[in-house]
């Protein structure tokens, strides 16, 4: 998922996709780091409506533990100095 700070629902919409997600199966998302910037910086562009919701890392163990998924932080080709969080969540 590369949407899911775009979305209202965000909680729905990661349901969802698990639906699709077999008993072995993986879902990777990734989104900005909310706790990367420090709450002084401009962050205009990730602001509503262009982000509805942030995230951290922190949001993504508390999704991990209530749906009993493996979680794994991890970083992209090419995103290593990118403000993103990379999650795979694993059954």
């Amino acid at each position: 998922l590369e949407v899911i700070e775009h979305v209202p629902d965000p909680v729905g919409l990661f349901e969802q996709a698990l639906g699709f997600v077999d008993n072995k199966g993986t879902l990777i998302i990734t989104t900005p780091d909310v706790d990367y910037f420090k709450p002084e910086d401009p962050w205009a562009a990730e602001k509503p409506p262009t982000h509805l919701t942030f995230f951290s890392k922190k949001t993504f163990q508390y999704l991990a533990d209530k749906y009993k998924l493996k979680l794994e932080f991890t970083k992209f080709p090419g995103l290593e100095k990118v403000t993103t969080i990379g999650v795979i969540f694993t059954r």
